[in-house]
């Protein structure tokens, strides 16, 4: 049996939309929005620019050089029409041996199936392996939001190896059928994400209202280009501008973050010191297409640790379920 990934064909990257780093707009600057500049523009990207009377909002100096620095970039997953592994919904297409995963005896719903290999962009990506299947899980009731210890298990991901004797795994009996999400194939496209408001660089800018509603605009919310926020890496598309990594850290690590005390907590201050070693993996959105509904029209978010993520180890990564 060959271990070789399987060869895609040559139309792929065609199917998807500008696939390469060449097609990522330059950071948007009032000088490009301003002027009729021979690069692509805010224009060009369809982005209506909220505008003083004066011209185009003026941000604070160094503004365009400091948000380059701090920018990821990160794969955002988009509908294809080609017979890819990669995909939300459907059935789990691995290995014989494979095992649905369960939670306090209930089977979970199968979200989505990743093969990395077909994320060929991952490359630009800094702690992310080049091969491997992922298999994504969750909660039917969607009973768990992140916040609680005890939530641990109610999502799971699996890693297997990259291999060619794959199987469709029929549904447990236990799935209702309303969790038997439709199946929508995934391709890629490389983006540029960005800091929330939340942020401490970003709330250093001290934003007039003007100045973060361009920010929202132009830099925050563009990429996605009013498609789902369905993403592989990057910084996180919150819904509720709260700080993840340090909440992965804290609940990971036996603190309940359900309220405020948690800042009264002696273990915060220490673990806090690590929060920078979680990384975002993936974000699921709500998604018509597929029947994915979080909460009230939320996203999920499943964050690891950058040196588990190296070593292929998916057993403690953490969900967050944040919606409006």
């Amino acid at each position: 049996m060959s271990n070789e990934p399987e060869k895609m064909p040559d139309s792929l990257d065609e199917k998807i939309e500008q696939t390469s780093l060449d097609a990522i707009p330059p950071v948007p600057t009032k000088e490009n929005v301003a002027t009729n500049m021979k690069v692509r523009t805010l224009a060009d990207m369809n982005i209506k620019v909220p505008e003083q009377s004066d011209g185009p909002v003026t941000m604070p100096d160094g503004f365009d050089e400091k948000i380059e620095q701090i920018s990821l970039d990160a794969i955002h997953l988009l509908p294809m029409k080609e017979n890819v592994f990669t995909k939300a919904g459907g059935q789990p297409l691995a290995s014989r041996s494979f095992e649905w995963p369960k939670w306090k005896g209930k089977s979970l719903a199968f979200l989505m199936q990743i093969k990395l290999s077909e994320m060929d962009l991952l490359s630009r990506m800094a702690h992310f392996p080049q091969n491997g299947l992922l298999y994504v899980f969750y909660d039917q009731e969607q009973s768990t939001w992140g916040y609680d210890p005890n939530d641990k298990g109610s999502w799971k991901i699996i890693f297997e190896p990259e291999h060619d004797d794959l199987v469709v795994v029929p549904y447990p009996e236990d799935i209702d059928h309303i969790y038997k999400y439709r199946e929508k194939k995934l391709g890629q496209k490389l983006i540029k994400t960005y800091p929330s408001g939340s942020d401490e660089r970003i709330d250093a800018f001290q934003f007039t209202h003007e100045q973060s509603n361009w920010y929202f605009d132009v830099f925050y919310d563009s990429a996605y280009q009013s498609k789902y926020h369905h993403q592989i890496g990057g910084y996180a598309y919150e819904v509720q501008c709260q700080a993840m990594d340090l909440e992965c850290q804290l609940v990971s690590n036996g603190i309940f973050c359900g309220d405020a005390n948690y800042l009264n907590d002696p273990r915060t201050k220490e673990l806090e010191k690590h929060r920078s070693d979680w990384m975002l993996l993936l974000q699921i959105d709500s998604d018509d297409d597929v029947d994915f509904i979080w909460g009230d029209i939320g996203l999920l978010y499943f964050w690891i640790k950058k040196d588990d993520l190296e070593k292929l180890n998916f057993e403690d990564v953490w969900m967050i379920l944040q919606c409006l």
